[in-house]
């Protein structure tokens, strides 16, 4: 039989391994929510140190995507100078249109409104959007977006927690990457 000091041995070394492993996972961060590129060891490195250093300001959402490239960027530069480092800002395409009311055009809102729809609601936004011209529902699938390249190839910061988990896209694959977008 297990006496209260073994069970309180038992527990204080499971909570232990417990926090260990928390460690484990916080310094070594899945790369796959920020790029899918395949990274040498030392690219890895720079950009695992760099999540490990600011993981808050990345998945916290009023951090803006903007801020976090720009400070990447600057980290990188400073801290592994041995890397290239740009911020690119470009647009990312898309799965799911994104209905949100300030991808809407002023004259769009304002036909909206003439139509007897509610911009404040998101379902008169679906189908207010059903009624446009196709060219122009394209471009709901396509968004205004910055991140950064490590020796050329994508790391996006933020594309994981503002697309995916929104289920707006399946994937960070390079080609959603569009740096020159005509709208």
């Amino acid at each position: 039989m297990l006496s209260y000091l073994d069970i309180n041995v038992h527990f204080y070394f499971l909570g232990k391994m417990s926090l260990l492993h928390s460690l484990y996972l916080i310094a070594n961060p899945d790369l796959s929510y920020y790029t899918l590129e395949n990274l040498s060891s030392a690219e890895e490195k720079a950009v695992k140190d760099f999540i490990w250093m600011y993981q808050d300001e990345i998945k916290d959402n009023s951090t803006g995507v903007l801020k976090i490239s720009k400070i990447f960027d600057e980290y990188i530069k400073n801290e592994h100078p041995e890397h290239e480092s740009d911020q690119i800002d470009g647009f990312f395409s898309l799965d799911n249109p994104d209905l949100h009311l300030q991808n809407f055009k002023s004259d769009e809102i304002k036909s909206m409104k003439t139509a007897g729809f509610n911009p404040g609601e998101s379902q008169d936004r679906k189908s207010f959007y059903r009624t446009l011209d196709p060219m122009r529902r394209q471009d709901f699938f396509v968004v205004s977006h910055s991140w950064n390249t490590l020796n050329g190839k994508v790391i996006d910061l933020k594309g994981y927690f503002k697309y995916m988990k929104s289920g707006h896209s399946t994937n960070i694959l390079p080609h959603r990457y569009i740096q020159d977008y005509k709208n």
